[in-house]
């Protein structure tokens, strides 16, 4: 049971990546995607304009959904660290020191020690 909780968490994460994913290409917008002038930039980061203040508090709500999708990554490599540690019934190891790391030195050689990086 706690192989399918782990790995259903783990395609939650893939779906909270997807959403701050598209959130991030949404709040950049194509005026910024598009833009190829330092200028334009320029006068975004250093007016006090009502479109530089939206571009800072845009800017602010991208940065929230990256560290949201990175720190999502992250959790997806813990979990799955634990997927292989719970599929394999392995038992070496205190439930807090259960990582990636960790639980490849308990794999044998093969393909699976492998692709585990």
């Amino acid at each position: 049971m706690r192989v399918g909780k782990s790995a259903q968490s783990i395609v939650k994460r893939q779906e909270y990546m997807k959403c701050h994913y598209s959130e991030v290409e949404r709040l950049v917008g194509t005026e910024l995607q598009t833009a190829d002038s330092e200028a334009v930039l320029f006068k975004l980061m250093w007016s006090d304009t009502a479109e530089s203040r939206d571009f800072h508090h845009r800017r602010t709500h991208v940065e929230a959904n990256l560290v949201a999708l990175l720190q999502c990554v992250h959790a997806i490599e813990d979990t799955l660290a634990h997927v292989i540690y719970f599929a394999k019934n392995f038992d070496q190891l205190d439930a807090d020191k259960v990582n990636i790391y960790a639980v490849k030195k308990l794999l044998s050689s093969g393909d699976l020690k492998d692709e585990v990086q």
